[in-house]
């Protein structure tokens, strides 16, 4: 039997000032793996500057496109908020 990792994709908006904020897109290359399988996760977010994505496993990147993979079977939310220069954020 195979231990598989569920992923879900979490969406929330933070709302601050009227500056233009980032459009924060994610997707990755699967939504099932293997425990120590890599999923490669890429974003389509327009209008940021840097990035922070949280594995929801205690772990996070600033990569723009990291390469994650959990040597726990579980189900995890990933989220990544993206931040403009002007320091507006979106969760996605």
């Amino acid at each position: 039997m195979k231990n598989l990792i569920y992923l879900l994709s979490a969406v929330a908006i933070a709302l601050s000032s009227c500056q233009k904020k980032p459009n924060a897109n994610i997707s990755a290359d699967k939504t099932e793996a293997e425990k120590n399988e890599s999923v490669q996760f890429t974003k389509t977010t327009t209008n940021a500057e840097s990035y922070n994505w949280d594995f929801g496993d205690g772990t996070n990147s600033t990569d723009k496109e990291p390469i994650k993979s959990w040597n726990t079977v579980g189900t995890y939310t990933v989220t990544m908020t993206a931040s403009s220069k002007n320091g507006k954020k979106t969760d996605e």
